[in-house]
This record gives C-alpha cells, structure tokens and sequence, in this order.
C-alpha cells in the first residue's frame, strides 16, 4: 500500500477515487511539548502514534479495494489526559504500471 503527502503517485495515473479514510494513533504516556531540547522519548511515543494511525489509515483504505492513499494528513488531538495522532487521505485505484 502506497501511503504519501502528495496529491498523486508519480508514475501512476489515479484511475478511481474511492472516499476519504481515517486512522488513529493513541498517545498512552504522558506526552510533553518541548521547544528547548530534543526529547528523544517523546519523538519515540510520537513517532509511534503516528505509524499506528497510517496503519490503521491503510487497513481501511485496502478494505476499500485502494492501491494507494494520497493527500495523507496528520492532526493531533487532546483527550482528557492521552493524545491522539490522526492521519486523514484519499484512498485511490491506480493504474497498472507501464
């Protein structure tokens, strides 16, 4: 399953849009912004929540019959004490490859 930012493929055409899909990552640790310092833990906790989402975003996506997902999003959400990552996109048909 392709899964990018960008509006298309390269190389790819989009034969056939079919709808927006969704996938969450929950932030189960106690998760602190920091501007000074790095904070490897929380770039961890963080990097994780997000591969959780895009898993969850292109298990929905493949249920759909999708090749790829294009347009991928990511918002962040505050929920009583945990953090939720969300990722948002197009799931698409490509056409075959050349």
């Amino acid at each position: 399953m392709i899964v990018t930012t960008t509006p298309s493929v390269e190389g790819r055409m989009i034969r056939q849009y079919l709808g927006i899909v969704g996938g969450a990552g929950m932030l189960i640790a106690e998760f602190k912004w920091g501007i000074a310092a790095q904070d490897t833990e929380s770039e961890k906790t963080l990097e994780g929540a997000r591969q959780q989402a895009v898993r969850a975003l292109a298990a929905r996506a493949e249920a759909l019959g999708a090749d790829a997902v294009v347009g991928v999003s990511f918002d962040w959400e505050q929920i009583t004490a945990r953090s939720v990552v969300l990722a948002t996109g197009t799931a698409v048909a490509l056409s075959a490859l050349k």
